[in-house]
């Protein structure tokens, strides 16, 4: 437990069903993985975003036991990166991924 003296302090959320916690993967993932445009990628690190036209239109990754490989994608919306706080950061600069501003704005947890 952090101590208020360290100068960091907060009470860490949990979410708790009939007494029992529960984690992100085991309250969120059924959920995700029943929608049609989800999939999941096991053993798999993005390496580059790549875009055509200033659009996400693929990801170039590498999986475990595997070569570099190309997936396309075909966003109808946003397409979220979320690789940690500090991964996201080193894949959208890596990937020449630019805004208004620079990267980090406009980023929320």
């Amino acid at each position: 437990t952090l101590q208020p003296e360290a100068g960091v302090f907060g009470e860490p959320e949990v979410i708790a069903e009939g007494g029992v916690r529960q984690s992100t993967a085991s309250v969120l993932l059924p959920k995700a993985k029943a929608r049609s445009n989800f999939n999941l990628l096991l053993e798999t690190e993005v390496l580059k975003i790549l875009q055509e036209g200033g659009a996400a239109r693929g990801i170039q990754v590498a999986r475990a036991r595997r070569a570099p490989e190309t997936i396309g994608l075909k966003p109808k919306g946003l397409v979220i990166v979320s690789a940690g706080a500090l991964n996201t950061p080193r894949l959208l600069l890596g990937s020449g991924v630019t805004g208004a501003g620079s990267v980090g704005e406009g980023l929320s947890d």
